[in-house]
């Protein structure tokens, strides 16, 4: 039985009025809780959007420092910008929101889809061995 319905019977030993009252109360403490939902969902989404944009911030710099190239080029996810990124250490690609695209206004743009099948780890380990190999010039 639905309890919300309106049309439901009163449950045993309430009167109209009370089952009313009961049922108002009710709805108001799910809405309540549909907004605290909402409320939490949508600051989870904002600190999401931040992390993000710092990881941008990070890729737009690497992007600077090597030839790089961004354009939708990923089949999968053909809405999502990529960062392609061609270090010493092999290739190193990032999707990219279109909120941050400004930060990439320095980088080529392609529509080849250039990636060459690294996995995440993979190309966690590239930017890992770029970070510790001798700095020359320094």
């Amino acid at each position: 039985m639905d309890e919300n319905r309106s049309d439901a019977p009163a449950a045993p030993g309430f009167d109209a009025r009370v089952e009313a009252s009961f049922r108002a109360k009710f709805a108001e403490l799910a809405e309540q809780k549909r907004n605290i939902e909402r409320q939490a969902l949508d600051r989870a989404e904002a600190e999401r959007d931040r992390a993000y944009r710092e990881r941008a911030h990070l890729v737009a710099h690497l992007a600077s420092l090597y030839p790089a190239t961004i354009g939708l080029t990923d089949p999968n996810a053909p809405e999502w910008p990529v960062v392609t990124i061609n270090a010493p250490t092999g290739q190193l690609t990032w999707h990219i929101a279109a909120a941050d695209l400004g930060l990439f206004e320095h980088v080529e743009r392609s529509l080849d889809p250039m990636w060459d099948g690294h996995t995440t780890d993979e190309k966690y380990e590239r930017l890992r061995q770029l970070t510790v190999r001798p700095k020359r010039g320094l």
